[in-house]
């Protein structure tokens, strides 16, 4: 006899020499006992993990929306620190005047973006070639608390 490759659960080959009906009864009943035993395994991890999704989706995120205008004059390599008094999980930013969002960095997953680096004050950006500080120019932000 032959058995399945998950729970090993048996597998009539009706060519088997001590095949019988009580045969087939045993194996029957052990295969539904494991399946039950399976079933319950699975729909208790289940349940745990629908408990600590649900922990997850009640804890309210906050979301900081900021502005604020470019002072940089040339394109070169230059840093500029902004505060928000925490470390925000994530920062998505962008121009106001198109309403485009062109970043995202996310803490800890990308933990230094080429243009904005999260860090316990708030976040730097880095003005360069990419412009993110250009003098007279409108940003905007969201910050993930």
């Amino acid at each position: 006899m032959s058995k399945t490759t998950n729970y090993q659960l048996n597998l009539w080959d009706y060519g088997d020499e001590d095949f019988s009906a009580k045969r087939a009864r045993e194996d029957l009943a052990e295969n539904f006992t494991k399946l039950d035993e399976a079933l319950k395994k699975g729909l208790v991890d289940l349940k745990t993990l629908l408990t600590a999704l649900e922990t997850k989706v009640d804890t309210k995120s906050e979301m900081i929306i900021g502005t604020y205008v470019g002072i940089r004059e040339t394109s070169s390599q230059v840093s500029r620190q902004m505060d928000l008094g925490f470390r925000p999980k994530a920062i998505l930013w962008g121009y106001i005047e198109s309403l485009s969002f062109s970043v995202l960095a996310i803490d800890k997953t990308f933990p230094n973006t080429r243009w904005i680096t999260i860090n316990d004050q708030g976040f730097i950006l880095t003005h360069g070639p990419n412009m993110t500080d250009r003098k007279g120019e409108s940003y905007i932000y969201l910050a993930f608390r």
